[in-house]
């Protein structure tokens, strides 16, 4: 079946009234990711190493400087190696990057291919196994939000140093 084909089909299922338009841009979603995953599997691209990043792909796609997504990964005080039940093994900062690009930019995950080398299932394995051992060692700080850094005062005061433009009142 050609391209063609395939887009004639959809465009008969919607002009016969089979599906609606929104289901259509669900097909053509799932057939070009479809596609891209055939054209260039994963395994074509590298596994992650924050040296191929610079400083501003970081920004852009974790949100954080890269010496910075080093230091948080270190302050979470993650394990040296994660192991998943199927034998996947993944470093922390890997893990770190792949976990904060999924929430920053939740998609579909094979769009995570090109930056971490890793098939869909195991691209899920890690975003699960690390958001499971980070709100294992910090949902308490969420629980609970009589912190002493959610001082109301002391961040008025911090936020009002930085420049804000309101004082508090």
């Amino acid at each position: 079946m050609t391209e063609t084909d395939v887009y004639q089909q959809f465009a008969a299922l919607v002009l016969s009234n089979l599906i609606s338009t929104d289901d259509l841009l669900l097909l053509l979603t799932a057939h070009s990711a479809d596609k891209l995953m055939r054209e260039k599997p994963h395994e074509s691209y590298d596994r992650f190493d924050i040296n191929n990043f610079t400083n501003k792909q970081c920004r852009g796609l974790f949100h954080f400087n890269k010496d910075d997504l080093v230091h948080l990964s270190q302050l979470l005080a993650l394990p040296d190696r994660y192991e998943a039940q199927n034998g996947l093994v993944w470093e922390p900062l890997e893990g770190t990057c792949l976990l904060l690009r999924w929430l920053c930019y939740p998609g579909q995950l094979f769009d995570l291919a090109p930056y971490f080398g890793q098939s869909v299932p195991d691209c899920s394995l890690i975003f699960n196994n690390m958001l499971a051992d980070v709100m294992h060692r910090f949902a308490h700080l969420l629980n609970d939000v009589a912190q002493p850094w959610m001082d109301h005062n002391l961040c008025t005061e911090k936020v009002t140093s930085k420049g804000a433009p309101v004082n508090n009142i």
